[in-house]
């Protein structure tokens, strides 16, 4: 948890709700009777879902919420340079039948999604393999209610497609905005980098922000992949489980995957059994970012001082944060978390 954010925010209320008797992602999983695990850190990921039961993987969905592109993971003991790995792992998964939820949020938490988007090919309609020509990006100004649009076409800001949808065999499934009317869109939110239909394929846009932009994207699974959901607003599942109901709106996200592979004896379909192995030399190379830091006239130097010791309380490994007529500090500090220090404070970001 970064400096400023909201203490909601945090892995362990997943399990817990924030307020006690309010909802979170566990109380929505326990209504179907799903166990699930949470893991702050790649390796444990790693050995949950290399558990293999009776040749499956125990699980059938995997649900990442993104973080920023900075060199540390929300476990202070886990190596975030194995994001490669990590990708992998997901497109194995994913290759297998298994679902992906990315749970995005404004700007810069989307790098997970991002890794993947730009790593991995999709089938066109013609069976050729194809990297997608989009990305998540932004930040948004939230905290609107999207309004259900039954035509599914989303002309208008706010809104998220109603209509039903039909698997491959033409059956009716559940979608995404099963039985509701409204959804909290988030407080902070990112989006795909276009509103292009054609680009954003094979996704398709399942809702529109208050911005006009489109803030929750579907793959429905297809030629044996399974399904991928990418929703940029991730603050809902913390702050806003209670408000215009979201927590509807989540159990439909356990459902959507969920529904489509229970068997003919009403059994939860798995895929097989992942097999990977970690390559620890596959690192991932954090670039160094290097913030200018221009202090206005009214800070005096005691103000810097200040500033400098909650850097470097806060942070203890990566880029160059210099103010001006000061030495720079070898730490890391994102953009976001700078905005939180002081309004006095002007940021300039330069990528060496």
């Amino acid at each position: 948890m970064h400096e400023g954010e909201n203490k909601a925010i945090h892995p362990k209320y997943i399990k817990i709700p924030f307020i006690e008797k309010n909802n979170c992602i566990k109380t929505a999983t326990d209504y179907f009777g799903i166990e699930i695990e949470v893991v702050d850190d790649y390796e444990t990921a790693f050995e949950q879902l290399k558990e293999n039961e009776n040749g499956k993987c125990k699980f059938f969905a995997i649900w990442v919420i993104c973080g920023p592109k900075i060199n540390r993971v929300p476990n202070p003991k886990g190596d975030p340079t194995l994001i490669n790995n990590f990708i992998k792992v997901l497109q194995i998964f994913w290759n297998n039948g298994g679902s992906i939820i990315f749970f995005a949020d404004g700007d810069p938490h989307f790098f997970q999604v991002n890794e993947f988007l730009k790593k991995t090919k999709f089938k066109d309609e013609n069976g050729n393999l194809k990297y997608v020509e989009f990305n998540i990006c932004g930040n948004d100004e939230g905290e609107q209610k999207l309004i259900r649009d039954e035509t599914g076409e989303l002309k208008y800001n706010k809104c998220f497609d109603g209509k039903k949808i039909k698997d491959e065999s033409g059956n009716i499934i559940p979608n995404l905005g099963n039985n509701i009317l409204y959804i909290y869109e988030g407080k902070t939110i990112s989006h795909s980098s276009t509103n292009d239909i054609k680009k954003l394929k094979p996704f398709i846009p399942f809702a529109k922000n208050s911005s006009g932009n489109y803030s929750i994207l579907i793959y429905n699974g297809k030629y044996g992949f399974g399904d991928i959901i990418i929703d940029c607003g991730y603050t809902k599942c913390f702050l806003s489980m209670e408000k215009d109901e979201t927590f509807r709106y989540i159990q439909n996200l356990v459902c959507f995957p969920m529904f489509k592979y229970l068997n003919e004896k009403n059994e939860l379909w798995k895929p097989n059994a992942l097999n990977f192995n970690i390559d620890t030399k596959n690192k991932y190379k954090f670039k160094h970012i290097l913030y200018l830091i221009d202090v206005e006239e009214n800070l005096s130097s005691n103000d810097i001082i200040k500033i400098k010791k909650k850097i470097l309380k806060k942070f203890n490994i990566g880029d160059a944060v210099y103010f001006i007529h000061s030495k720079p500090i070898k730490k890391i500090l994102s953009l976001n978390d700078l905005n939180n220090f002081s309004d006095n404070l002007i940021i300039f970001k330069k990528i060496l």
